[in-house]
C-alpha cells in the first residue's frame, strides 16, 4: 500500500528536508491543465481547489457545481495521462 502524499510531506518536514505540494486556486481550465501537467509530468503533488465564487451548489460564476468541477479535473487528467 502507497503513502499517502500528505504522509510523505510531514517525514519529510521531520526528516529537516524541504518539500512541498503546488497549491492552485483556480477553475479556469487552461489553469487546470497546466497545473495537472506539472504535477504528473513531474510526479509532484498538486491540490486543486476553487472559491465558492467559482464553484458552489448554484453552479458559481463556472457554471460548475462542486461535482462537475470534479469531474472537470478528473477528465483532464484523463486526457493528460492518455497524452
Amino acid at each position: 500500500m502507497s503513502r499517502h502524499p500528505l504522509d510523505t510531506l510531514a517525514g519529510a518536514h521531520r526528516a529537516g528536508r524541504p518539500d512541498g505540494m503546488a497549491s492552485i486556486c483556480s477553475a479556469h481550465p487552461l489553469v487546470l491543465d497546466e497545473t495537472i501537467r506539472h504535477g504528473v509530468g513531474g510526479e509532484h503533488v498538486v491540490l486543486i481547489e476553487a472559491t465558492c465564487n467559482q464553484v458552489n451548489q448554484d453552479g458559481g460564476y463556472t457554471g460548475l457545481n462542486p461535482a462537475a468541477f470534479r469531474d472537470q479535473v478528473k477528465k483532464l487528467k484523463k486526457t493528460v495521462m492518455d497524452f
